[in-house]
């Protein structure tokens, strides 16, 4: 037995895309600082992996939980907060 086409409508389409793209878009996410530079910058354990020499624009401790955001939505343009 066949299962009945469901019926796409245009809304429908429309919100399937929406949240597709939202989906692909870099948020942000919790991290936890492993090394920290003379420079200010960090490297962090994030659910994306380590990271490392991202900028920071706070003085951070080894073990400190912080922020990771993306600018302007750009994987390549981190920085902890």
């Amino acid at each position: 037995m066949t299962k009945p086409k469901e019926k796409r409508t245009i809304n429908g389409q429309i919100q399937t895309q929406i949240d597709s793209t939202l989906n692909l878009q870099p948020h942000p996410t919790t991290a936890t600082v492993t090394h920290i530079y003379p420079d200010g910058y960090v490297d962090i354990k994030t659910n994306y992996g380590e990271l490392k020499h991202v900028p920071s624009i706070i003085n951070h401790e080894i073990g400190d939980k912080t922020i990771l955001i993306f600018l302007e939505n750009d994987y390549n343009q981190r920085m902890i907060i």
